[in-house]
């Protein structure tokens, strides 16, 4: 077997095990079996819960007989992708372990993380466990087979530890991967010391026993729990703090806070602790409940989920047969001060942009965008789709709750007057592709009216081409109507609470399941969804489909999506509410299944956390080493330059244009600055390398090789380094201590050094 098909197969084996888990965010309540103060723990129970399990909703879609027909088309297709033989064997034995690790109780863990070295690289320990109960010998049976098959490829170390022996497959940069067993439960590991970790531990030193899992995790958990996940923030933040510090301190002693971080506080995350959900089996469906857990008061990306509470009378314009609903509580005028702080937390300069550009577009229009519009608007939105509105997609509207109705509407009186006046000279005036004044576009304002309601709304064409869409908008009872078509406001506005969603008996049973508070609120109705979106769907999966079966057998056999008949089988509507307390913000989903819109967000959040060192890391040593290029050509451009004059150095950097080539290598990819411009030896321009002219010709500096005469702005790098050319030519990273004693050292020889461009 070749090498690289044994490499294939050993991730085969992972994403078999690995892979059934972390799609559903899946693992099972062994909290017991995990190391306390875990950064990361996802629990499945597979089917332990037996007949609830099995009688849920999600379980009984995974009986249906469609559902076995397309895990057997999958399987065939595999199984003749690889052929006879060998691999054959090792195909069906990796399946037939899938096919028991799902069900059983699975945790997965990333026990530990630390930042090895100034470049980035994080050392990650994690484990995989598996209580496979009465399935262990099976499950074994079939591992030892793909084990004998690779045999002769893979070199394994035994170790022991007590009365557990385990093997141990050496891994890159010093990571190996070791499995084995602990009594039925099998373990996966990945890092040093993983194995002795989860053979040695005692109840005390259990996950389950830690003081802070435990608080957290007492308001989630309840009966029938069949995921719950957990991740310490304020860890992994730490071990970020060790790649990126948290402040930074300049030569002057003055200390700052780094970008990256500057945006985690002004989002609001700064002070998250932890991240911890459950989902329980409620009713043959699904409750996920998932907990935030960062002090008030809320800011940023949190503010919105943190509003006053939701009521039915906010809903009350809901139509009965929505498909979609989104509400919320929000201030517009809070939201603007919000805005205001995060991006002056980012950068100063920035917040006085923002505002200078706001009340530019207001003096333009000729209104207060914050004063007349702004402070006009309340703090209830409402966006929904119904096919009472007009469809799935074109019956969408969004209504905003409006404090005053006259100075809003004398507002849009306004910008409606100016934007005739600018649609008015479009017609006439030819410009280009920027804008409405191509020869051909003609954009109009016009009326609809629905009894005593005048609806706006734009009509006309672009470059020759008609609008599809008539955006249109209209004050009525104290709201504001946004949609696409003006048709849409006209429904709503003549349909209004002649049945509203609020009692409509689907919608009260799902959200009776969920908590009463809610300052945010959306609701999905999943089988007029699916029946609505079934038709694109088909189409476009049977495209795929076959276009994957001209180059692979893999999709020979495959059908989906499953019959609408079987979807909807398995199908509920589903709603998920938002609310924050002192402590931090939840949000609760129940319906037929894992509510994937709440889990999807923890995962990427986490991934971010967890890769963003070494990622931010790697940009930064990328752009360093552009950096060091461009230093090392100034360095030749200098050598030239000296030949060429008698040995001597030029009395500016700018002297180096002809020799260089090119004004770009006097700015860093750091920084990203514009290039400059040189005139008669000038910069005109800011540029990031000073110059330190040694103040002697080159055959004259006694130690070239430890005399800097060019270095990079150390605030590039937030005062942790920078980049130095020395009189020998060679470029290198040095410290601010080395930097600072390099300088020091000019200065002693020359006085002040002089960093005229």
């Amino acid at each position: 077997m070749k090498k690289h098909s044994i490499t294939a197969w050993c991730c085969v084996l992972g994403v078999a095990l690995l892979g059934v888990a972390l799609p559903v965010i899946a693992a099972a309540p062994l909290a017991e079996k995990v190391p306390a103060q875990s950064l990361l723990y996802v629990g499945w129970a597979g089917r332990s819960l037996g007949l609830t399990f099995d009688g849920s909703m999600f379980g009984q879609s995974l009986q249906e007989p469609a559902v076995r027909q397309l895990m057997g088309g999958i399987k065939r297709s595999i199984f003749r992708t690889v052929g006879e033989g060998k691999n054959r064997r090792l195909a069906e034995n990796l399946w037939e372990m899938a096919a028991i690790v799902w069900q059983q109780p699975i945790a997965v863990t990333v026990t530990d993380m630390q930042v090895l070295d100034e470049g980035g690289d994080i050392e990650m320990k994690a484990a995989l466990l598996i209580d496979l109960g009465d399935k262990k010998p099976a499950f074994e049976k079939h591992m030892d087979a793909v084990l004998a098959a690779i045999g002769d490829e893979v070199k394994l170390k035994d170790e022991t530890l007590g009365e557990i022996t385990f093997r141990t497959l050496p891994g890159p940069q010093d990571k190996p991967v070791s499995f084995g067993f602990i009594g039925k439960m099998f373990f996966l590991t990945i890092g040093p010391g993983v194995p002795r970790q989860l053979i040695e531990l005692k109840p005390a030193d259990a996950l389950s026993g830690d003081v802070r899992f435990v608080k957290y995790f007492q308001e989630l958990t309840g009966a029938n729990e069949q995921i719950s996940f957990y991740v310490d923030v304020s860890a992994i933040m730490k071990v970020a703090r060790d790649a990126v510090p948290r402040t930074v301190r300049a030569p002057g002693g003055t200390e700052t806070k780094p970008l990256p971080w500057r945006i985690v506080d002004a989002l609001g995350f700064g002070k998250t602790g932890a991240i911890a959900g459950t989902v329980r089996i409620v009713d043959r469906g699904m409750h996920t409940k998932v907990r935030l857990f960062s002090p008030a008061p809320h800011r940023g990306l949190l503010m919105p989920l943190a509003g006053a509470p939701l009521s039915d009378a906010d809903l009350a314009g809901v139509p009965a047969d929505a498909i979609f609903l989104l509400a919320g509580k929000l201030s517009p005028s809070d939201a603007l001060g919000e805005i205001r702080r995060a991006v002056e937390q980012i950068s100063p300069q920035a917040r006085a942009a923002f505002d200078k550009e706001l009340a530019s577009l207001g003096q333009t229009v000729g209104v207060s965008i914050e004063k007349d519009i702004i402070a006009s608007l309340g703090d209830t939105w409402v966006l929904s789709s119904a096919p009472s509105y007009g469809g799935l997609i074109t019956g969408t509207l969004l209504t905003i709750q409006v404090k005053d109705t006259a100075k809003l509407s004398a507002a849009l009186e306004k910008i409606e007057n100016f934007a005739r006046k600018q649609l008015a000279d479009t017609t006439t005036a030819p410009t280009d592709f920027s804008g409405f004044s191509r020869p051909g576009s003609r954009i109009v304002i016009r009326s609809l009216k629905a009894g005593r309601v005048n609806i706006r709304y734009l009509a006309g064409n672009i470059i020759r081409t008609p609008l599809p869409i008539a955006p249109a908008w209209a004050i009525h009872k104290g709201r504001m109507y946004l949609a696409p078509w003006p048709q849409v406001i006209q429904s709503a506005i003549e349909y209004a609470g002649k049945d509203p969603l609020t009692k409509s008996p689907q919608y009260l049973r799902i959200r009776s399941k969920i908590s009463p508070k809610a300052s945010g609120l959306m609701y999905v109705n999943v089988p007029k969804l699916l029946r609505d979106l079934y038709p694109l769907q088909i189409v476009a999966n049977t495209m795929l489909l076959n276009t994957v079966r001209q180059f692979s057998p893999l999709a020979e056999g495959v059908i989906w999506p499953l019959a609408l008949s079987r979807l909807e089988k398995y199908a509920w509507p589903e709603a998920t509410v938002c609310y924050a307390d002192a402590d931090g913000v939840t949000l609760e989903t129940y319906g037929a299944g894992p509510a994937t819109t709440i889990g999807a967000p923890v995962v990427a959040g986490m991934a971010t956390a967890i890769l963003y060192p070494s990622i931010s890391r790697a940009k930064t040593l990328a752009r360093r080493t552009v950096s060091m290029s461009n230093v090392r050509m100034i360095g030749m451009a200098m050598v030239m330059y000296s030949n060429e004059n008698d040995g001597g150095y030029p009395q500016r950097l700018g002297f180096l244009k002809e020799y260089v080539g090119t004004e770009k290598l006097f700015v860093s990819p750091v920084s990203g600055r514009k290039p400059p411009e040189i005139t008669d030896g000038r910069i005109i321009g800011e540029i990031d390398y000073i110059y330190i002219p040694p103040g002697r010709r080159l055959s004259a500096i006694e130690n070239p090789a430890g005399t800097i005469v060019i270095y990079e702005r150390p605030e590039n790098y937030d005062f942790k380094g920078t980049v130095a050319g020395f009189a020998d030519g060679h470029v290198e990273w040095v410290s601010m201590e080395r930097f600072d004693e390099l300088v020091n050292a000019v200065k002693k020889r020359t006085g002040k050094p002089d960093d005229d461009k």
